[in-house]
C-alpha cells in the first residue's frame, strides 16, 4: 500500500520542470495584478464618472444662474412695498414725520426719511427725493408734481465772493501734470503705486493676481483683482500700458494636470475635460481646438486662449 501511494506522489524530471514553470507563471500573474494599477495613467478618465461629474457641474451652474436672475428681479423689492400714495403739496425739507405717514408711507419709512435729514441730508431740488431707498421710481413719479422747494433752500450753494476769487485764482495757476504711464505686466509695487487710487495693498494684490494668471492681456482684467471696482479703475485707466509679449504661455500639450488647475480661469471639471479630450485625440494641434472641448464655452475660450500655446502633440 505504501509503495502504491509513493508511486502516485512520485514525479518524473519533466513533470517537476512543468510544475516549477507553472508556479513561476502563477507568481508572475499575481504580481502583475497587484502592480498594474500603479502604472496606469493617473489622469485617465473613467467615462461614467466623468459624465456624472459634468452633469453635476452643469446642474449647480444652472442653479447659480437662476438665483442671480431672481436676485436682480427682487433688488428693490423690500424698499417698494405695495401702498397707496396720497400726495399733498409739500416741501420735503423738515416735513414732520406725521405728514409722510399721512401721504401713505409706513412709520418705519417715515423714520428712515427723518434719519436721513438728521445726518445732514438736504433736498435742494425735487430729484433729490429719489435718493431715498424707501421711495421707488413709481412713487416718486406720483409725488414729483406736488414737491415745492423754495429757492432759499439753495442759498448754501452760494459762496462768498472772496472765496470764489481765491478758487478761480488757484484754478488758473494750477497746471495739470502728465499722468505717469505704467506697464502692468512688468511693474513692481512701487511703480504700481503711481496709479491713482492704488496704494501698497492694492499693488501687492495686482502682482499676486498677475502671477496667478501669467500676465494681463487687457487692462480691464485689473477689475478682477479683489476689491478693485470699476470706479477705482476708471481713475487710472488712462495710465495703463500692456506688453502682451510678457505673458507666460502654457504649452497645453505638456502642462501637468495640477499645474493647469492653479490657473484662475479654470475649474476642476474644465481641466478634467481638457485632459479627457487630449487623451482621446492624442493632443491638440492648435489653440483654437480648445473650442471642441466640452465645458469650454465661447467667453471662456476668449479668456483662456491668450495664455496657451501648442507644441507638437506628445506621442
Amino acid at each position: 500500500m505504501k509503495h502504491k501511494i509513493k508511486d502516485l506522489l512520485a514525479f518524473s524530471r519533466a513533470e517537476k520542470r512543468g510544475i516549477l514553470v507553472l508556479i513561476i507563471l502563477i507568481i508572475i500573474v499575481l504580481s502583475v495584478g497587484a502592480l498594474l494599477p500603479r502604472f496606469i495613467d493617473a489622469n485617465r478618465v473613467n467615462p461614467t464618472e466623468f459624465k456624472l461629474a459634468i452633469a453635476k457641474w452643469e446642474s449647480s451652474r444652472k442653479k447659480i444662474e437662476t438665483k442671480k436672475q431672481e436676485a436682480k428681479k427682487n433688488k428693490r423689492k423690500k424698499y417698494s412695498p405695495k401702498k397707496k400714495i396720497k400726495p399733498i403739496v409739500f416741501n420735503p425739507n423738515n416735513l414732520p414725520k406725521e405728514k409722510w405717514i399721512e401721504m401713505g408711507f409706513s412709520e418705519a419709512e417715515a423714520q428712515m426719511i427723518k434719519n436721513y435729514e438728521s445726518k445732514g441730508g438736504k433736498f435742494y431740488k425735487k430729484e433729490d427725493v429719489k435718493k431715498l431707498y424707501c421711495i421707488s421710481e413709481t412713487e416718486y413719479e406720483i409725488l414729483a408734481p406736488f414737491i415745492r422747494i423754495p429757492k432759499i433752500e439753495n442759498r448754501n450753494k452760494k459762496s462768498a465772493p472772496t472765496s470764489v476769487k481765491k478758487d478761480t485764482a488757484f484754478k488758473k495757476s494750477y497746471k495739470k501734470t502728465a499722468p505717469i504711464i505704467v506697464e502692468i505686466n512688468s511693474a513692481d509695487t512701487a511703480q504700481l503705486e503711481n496709479l491713482r487710487g492704488v496704494g501698497p495693498a492694492f499693488a501687492r494684490r495686482i502682482i499676486k493676481y498677475r502671477n496667478k494668471l501669467g500676465g494681463f492681456y487687457s487692462p480691464e482684467q485689473l477689475m478682477e483683482v479683489y476689491g478693485l471696482d470699476s470706479l477705482r479703475y476708471s481713475g487710472f485707466a488712462n495710465q495703463l500700458r500692456i506688453d502682451t509679449n510678457l505673458i507666460e504661455k502654457i504649452d497645453i500639450n505638456k502642462v501637468e494636470f495640477k499645474q493647469l488647475l492653479k490657473h484662475p480661469y479654470v475649474e476642476y471639471y474644465v481641466v478634467k475635460s481638457i485632459f479627457a479630450y487630449k487623451n482621446e485625440n492624442g493632443g491638440f494641434s492648435s489653440v483654437s481646438e480648445l473650442r471642441n472641448v466640452k465645458l469650454i464655452y465661447n467667453d471662456l475660450y476668449k479668456r483662456l486662449s491668450p495664455y496657451f500655446i501648442v507644441s507638437e502633440p506628445q506621442k
